[in-house]
């Protein structure tokens, strides 16, 4: 059983003609499970509406940037929700707002 089997929220992608296993888990940092040596990149997603998923994101960051087999792999940040720009509580800099 491969890593993307563990996972119900696996869905397959087409990138260049090869077919690719996109896996989306949420984690609460205490299972390092997703810093799994099958990774070819992350993509860490937080709530613009949310200073603590800011802080779980930039702890995802420093994990990915601590383990030595995925320090170097891509890693996107991206912040959600952003129909609610109102209610911004990170700047689109990376502080609280």
């Amino acid at each position: 059983m491969g890593f993307s089997e563990d996972y119900e929220n696996t869905v397959s992608i087409c990138i260049g003609g090869v077919e690719c296993d996109l896996v989306f888990f949420e984690s609460d940092l205490s299972d390092p499970c997703w810093l799994a040596t099958e990774v070819h990149a992350f993509l860490v997603v937080y709530s613009i509406d949310s200073k603590s998923s800011w802080k779980k994101a930039l702890m995802a960051l420093e994990m990915i940037r601590d383990q030595p087999n995925c320090r170097n792999l891509p890693t996107l940040v991206a912040g959600n929700k952003i129909d609610l720009e109102r209610k911004r509580a990170v700047t689109k800099q990376g502080k609280f707002g």
